[in-house]
């Protein structure tokens, strides 16, 4: 019986971190230490919407003062729905980047 996988149904070899091969440059494969002005920055937080409490564990407080800034405009918030989020550049500009 033959293969019934076509050519655009081919499984993409994957490295060790779980990345697609084609897409890793080949100079990190050959590389023993990669340096770290190569890798282009991850923005972990800085595309989220946080929730209230993922908020309140960023800047350290508890969730009820979050709601409260939020309530009383000193936090800048977005809605959705009727849930509350925000991003870590507001929680930073609300705590004057001192967030813990």
């Amino acid at each position: 019986m033959k293969n019934s996988l076509s050519a655009a149904h081919e499984v993409t070899p994957l490295g060790a971190d779980g990345l697609p091969l084609d897409v890793i440059p080949a100079s990190w494969l050959e590389a023993d230490e990669v340096d770290a002005e190569q890798v282009p920055p991850t923005p972990i937080l800085a595309d989220r919407l946080l929730d209230v409490n993922e908020a309140a564990r960023y800047v350290g407080c508890h969730a009820n003062t979050i709601y409260a800034a939020a309530q009383s405009g000193a936090l800048r918030c977005r809605k959705v729905g009727r849930l509350r989020r925000f991003t870590v550049s507001d929680l930073d500009a609300w705590t004057g980047g001192e967030a813990t």
